[in-house]
């Protein structure tokens, strides 16, 4: 699978990363090779979690078909 990641490099140097179509799916590093190991290890966390299992916490959450 391949995802796209969104970069930003911080005033100090370092850079994190978002990916976008995996909601709440960020890192961050001090290299550009070390950010692309830790997306990799951030989106296999990502799709390795049972949000079947998870309990909500707040209002309900509904999924929806149209």
């Amino acid at each position: 699978m391949k995802f796209r990641a969104v970069v930003q490099t911080e005033p100090d140097g370092g850079l994190w990363a978002e990916v976008p179509r995996l909601p709440g799916c960020f890192t961050q590093a001090s290299s550009p090779e070390e950010l692309r190991e830790r997306l990799a290890e951030a989106i296999r966390a990502y799709l390795g979690v049972d949000f079947d299992a998870a309990e909500p916490e707040g209002p309900d959450v509904w999924e929806i078909a149209v």
